[in-house]
């Protein structure tokens, strides 16, 4: 570039706003600009961001003078051109700004963004008059240098809108509002000790030293032994403050003195918040079945032919030794691995298999982890000090460098479709992307693969190993059902178990295994109803009932968090008769000591796993049999592995077989079949009870005699005929706002404007089967773009359409969610 040239730097913020920013970067940060760096910038009035210098060129703007590059952050590059790539690919097909994209996929530590801070102003002298109480209040908290964000003055004067106080504080010049950018990533520091250099460098000094401790400094002297005992043959070695007192606070003084001696010398030294493991064993100890390595064998020729490989293997097939092997092939390499998981409550067994055998390599990566971990790990990534990453989808957005295996186990779950907010991305497909663009091997596994991966394996777009037999030759669950309508005639339920759901309970419990009880619905009562008039209780937020959770005794909208007193009477009629109906995890929880009275029974759901590690305390303790019952929602159907399980009790089926989707059918065999999956995976064969008022259903029957391939064929039939995925591509735009006439007459015009050019591939607008969350009404419009077509366009068309409804004076507040591939 001309030096004698100013230098333009296009930055990308994370704002969902189209393209990019220019602005001029200032001689002083000439050198220090680079494409992947964090740039502070000013954007608007007075606000601040950091941003991604996405290019630098010397075009200065025709239209605008463009402002200065405040600062830039990075030392080297934070994002990977890779990265870039990618961003622009899933911002392109899945119809969003790339600063949403961005702002998805970089840790929250890394994205900085001014707040608006209050502080005196330079001329308040402190006399003022007609101050309000409020005022006084936020004045007193306001000392020399002190500034106070909008929250901290919201807590400080009890109200939630204190923007009027405070612009009559500005009018009156008692303060001013200024932006202030703070970066909160912060590297972990730990105290360190060291020997005294004089002690290091002479053996006499040391032993005078000891020799003359007096008998007053016991606790001195024993520290010291201590510290000497931790150095081994290096006297001059640093030790962690931590490892000497051992959690002991009785040391404390003591170090105290030693340091104040100069005896000891504390420093502080940054350290990693990564756990670091030891590898314990070899890959090649794993011996593989005859299936196995033949799948194996499979696998290699699929990669061979550079195609993406399905793995289609029963549950407890020995898929994860599998994957082991060909994460070893690529360790070998010195390349980098991504193992994706939908569920963060996988994780935790999966990272005990993985760090046994290739230890401090595995690194993981997901939404429960601090925005400092996830900043630190961001870092390992990028330098390659880790190559093995184990996480959930966000994991997809980590700076790869040499990226050389992508395996996407449980390929199948929703729990790859990211929902809110945009980019409504699915992980398995940008996982697929990112393999390719990386030209790494890219294998998807699952016991129940999507309709969509297994109709790319006919097709010859993917290449398919198959395992049908589980490992050891251990036969699949038997699956009984109990018919709930013939067990009420015959008086043989008791609340929601059925006659043979206890008896099974009690006899797998009699032989020392193990029962999981899987109800997909949290929560102790689905809902409240008045016997009198019919009454239930409502989100006033929501167009949906509100759960009944007895141990916080409140009702909560599971959509947006909203919560409200149980009525002591019906709020209509006044009624007394106001009874509980339906159930969830919680009551069946609290139920179960009833029938089982000396049983150790926990839960396994949203409420029970809020906290960090809260997944990994409850699987170790079922995996350590501490625990005989473990009741659950989705989280027990996926991909667990326990030894001792001899039942599997379904609660009821009917909630999964009657849900309005043209999938439904589909997830309900993948959840019966995988919760089915987690019964019998050692030992004698396992039994699965599933409780349906509809015995005879073709998926519970599929399920039943474990033919995957049959529900995969009646599946495609109905989508062949009706125009789904996998003959289809969908998307879904849904439209959002507070007055449900706006929204109804936005969804009209929008539909109309598509169907002229698009004719039937439109569907509705309808009002979806919630038609209101968060006070905001919804309109779905669906539309349906044939494989043959010309995909790219139609999306162009369809965002033109968009942005040209949200420049009508009567539509510009409606919010506008485009879901491309909704599942």
């Amino acid at each position: 570039m001309d030096e004698k040239k100013p230098l333009f730097a296009e930055v990308l913020l994370p704002l969902p706003v189209k393209g990019t920013f220019t602005y001029r970067v200032p001689v002083d940060f000439r050198e220090e600009a680079e494409v992947g760096k964090r740039a502070v910038v000013p954007f608007g009035r007075n606000k601040i961001y950091s941003g991604i210098i996405y290019r630098l060129h010397q075009n200065e703007p025709q239209k605008y003078k463009a402002k200065d590059v405040r600062n830039i952050l990075d030392e080297k590059p934070v994002i990977t051109s890779e990265q870039t790539r990618l961003w622009e690919w899933i911002s392109e097909y899945y119809m969003a700004f790339m600063g949403e994209t961005m702002n998805a996929a970089l840790p929250s530590a890394m994205k900085l963004a001014s707040e608006s801070k209050v502080k005196l102003h330079p001329a308040y002298d402190g006399v003022v008059s007609d101050l309000s109480m409020p005022e006084h209040k936020i004045l007193e908290n306001l000392g020399d240098n002190v500034a106070l964000s909008i929250k901290e003055i919201s807590k400080i004067t009890g109200y939630r809108n204190v923007m009027p106080v405070i612009k009559n504080l500005i009018e009156k010049e008692c303060v001013i509002m200024q932006e202030e950018l703070q970066n909160t990533f912060k590297p972990k520091k730990e105290p360190f000790l060291r020997l005294a250099r004089e002690y290091v460098d002479s053996e006499q000094e040391l032993q005078n030293l000891l020799d003359n401790f007096s008998n007053k400094a016991y606790r001195q002297m024993e520290v010291l032994m201590m510290f000497l005992s931790k150095t081994g043959n290096d006297r001059s070695a640093l030790v962690a403050r931590k490892r000497i007192i051992a959690g002991d606070s009785k040391y404390n003084a003591a170090i105290r003195a030693l340091v104040g001696k100069g005896i000891l010398i504390e420093e502080k030294k940054t350290i990693s918040r990564i756990d670091n493991f030891k590898a314990a064993e070899e890959v090649g100890n794993i011996t593989l079945t005859v299936d196995q390595v033949k799948a194996l064998t499979q696998i290699h020729e699929g990669f061979a032919n550079d195609k993406v490989s399905l793995l289609h293997g029963v549950t407890s097939s020995g898929k994860t030794e599998i994957y082991i092997h060909l994460i070893e092939e690529q360790l070998q390499k010195n390349k980098q691995v991504l193992y994706l998981l939908p569920e963060i409550a996988l994780t935790a067994q999966i990272i005990n298999r993985l760090t046994y055998y290739f230890g401090n390599e595995v690194v993981v990566y997901h939404s429960r982890f601090n925005e400092q971990e996830r900043t630190e790990t961001w870092n390992l990534v990028l330098n390659k000090q880790r190559r093995v990453i184990v996480g959930a989808r966000s994991a997809l957005f980590l700076p790869f460098r040499d990226l050389g295996l992508v395996i996407v186990d449980e390929e199948h779950d929703n729990s790859f479709k990211q929902y809110e907010p945009a980019p409504r991305y699915q992980g398995r497909d940008v996982a697929v992307y990112l393999g390719r663009m990386f030209h790494a091997s890219v294998i998807l596994g699952s016991a129940t693969p999507s309709v969509e991966s297994y109709a790319n394996a006919e097709a010859g777009k993917y290449h398919l190993a198959e395992l049908h037999k589980r490992y050891g030759d251990i036969q699949m669950p038997e699956i009984q059902v109990a018919d709930l309508v013939k067990a009420s005639k015959q008086k043989q339920m008791y609340s929601h178990y059925s006659y043979m759901l206890l008896k099974n309970i009690k006899e797998t419990l009699d032989k020392g295994l193990q029962v999981i009880l899987f109800q997909n619905r949290r929560g102790f009562s689905l809902r409240l109803q008045c016997q009198q008039c019919g009454w239930m209780p409502e989100c006033p937020n929501c167009d949906v009932g509100m759960i009944y959770h007895k141990y916080q005794n409140n009702l909560r909208c599971h959509y947006c968090g909203h919560k409200a007193k149980v009525p002591e009477e019906c709020p209509e009629c006044g009624s007394t008769a106001v009874k509980m109906q339906g159930f969830g995890t919680e009551k069946i929880e609290e139920e179960l000591p009833n029938h089982f009275p000396d049983v150790k029974i926990a839960r396994m759901d949203l409420d029970s796993t809020r906290s960090k590690n809260a997944y990994y305390r409850l699987i170790s303790d079922f995996e350590a049999r501490k625990l005989d019952i473990l009741v659950g929602t989705q989280m027990v159907t996926k991909g667990l592995d326990f030894d001792h399980v001899g039942l599997v009790g379904v609660m009821n089926m009917d909630n999964l077989l009657g849900f309005p989707d043209f999938r439904a059918f589909e997830k309900a065999f993948q959840l019966l079949a995988q919760v089915s999956g987690r019964a019998g995976r050692k030992g004698e064969q396992g039994k699965v009870i599933v409780q349906t008022r509809q015995p005879y259903h073709s998926v519970i029957r599929y399920a039943m005699n474990n033919d995957y391939h049959a529900m995969f064929k009646s599946q495609l039939q109905e989508r062949k005929i009706f125009k789904y995925p996998p003959y289809y591509r969908l998307v879904r735009i849904t439209l959002k706002h507070k007055d449900q006439d706006t929204v109804y007459k936005a969804s009209q015009v929008l539909a109309g404007a598509l169907r002229a050019r698009l004719g039937k591939r439109i569907l509705g607008p309808e009002f979806p089967a919630i038609a209101r969350i968060r006070r905001l009404y919804l309109r779905n419009i669906l539309v349906k773009i044939a494989n043959n077509d010309d995909k790219k366009n139609i999306k162009k068309f369809i965002l033109d359409e968009i942005r040209t409804l949200s420049k009508e004076n009567d539509y510009k507040s409606v919010k506008v969610a485009v879901d491309v591939d909704p599942v």
